[in-house]
């Protein structure tokens, strides 16, 4: 038995020699640049998305809010703080979305008449 699946062994390695190592590379190389511009496809499709929505909006009604989340588990906690509220502002979600928030929020604190 050893002796028959050594020469199945060769057999398979003589119709199938192993990839030379430029190929491997040359394979590796295209994956990666593959992998690259999707990369970039990808990114320029969310910047696309994340540019058609404005940086900070006007001030809406928070009930607007309060129907957004109706079925989820925060609504009980939404309702409570709409008692403070009455306005809320959307901030575009681009990942400064925090401080483009606090700054709105600081210059309407100085500025309360605009």
């Amino acid at each position: 038995n050893a002796e028959y699946m050594g020469y199945i062994q060769k057999k398979i390695m003589a119709e199938n020699p192993p990839a030379k190592e430029e190929e491997k590379k040359g394979r590796l190389q295209a994956d990666l640049q593959e992998m690259i511009k999707k990369n970039a496809e990808y990114e320029n499709k969310i910047s696309e998305e994340i540019s058609k929505e404005a940086p900070i909006s006007s001030k809406c009604s928070f009930q607007i809010l309060l129907t957004e989340y109706q079925t989820n588990k925060y609504f009980k906690a939404l309702e409570k703080i709409s008692k403070s509220f009455t306005k809320i502002r959307r901030a575009r979600r681009d990942g400064n979305c925090f401080y483009r928030s606090y700054l709105i929020q600081l210059l309407e604190f100085i500025n309360p008449h605009k």
